[in-house]
């Protein structure tokens, strides 16, 4: 059985992470991060989205 679909608001707010397995890094060098940054400015221009972010527990 699937989980059950989740409500949209328009102009909601919602909650995402961006989290590797077991802790493991996500992006893998610069390319990998400006390439990230690139596909939320897509979806910032497309959707008109706005996002907000707080890093934490960032390690050397």
């Amino acid at each position: 059985m699937g989980r059950p679909l989740r409500i949209e608001f328009e102009d909601g707010f919602y909650h995402i992470t961006s989290r590797g397995n077991e802790r493991k890094k996500i992006f893998l060098d610069d390319y990998d991060r400006k390439k990230f940054l690139e596909f939320l400015k897509e979806y910032h221009l497309k959707f008109r989205a706005v996002f907000h972010c707080f890093i934490m527990g960032v390690r050397p």
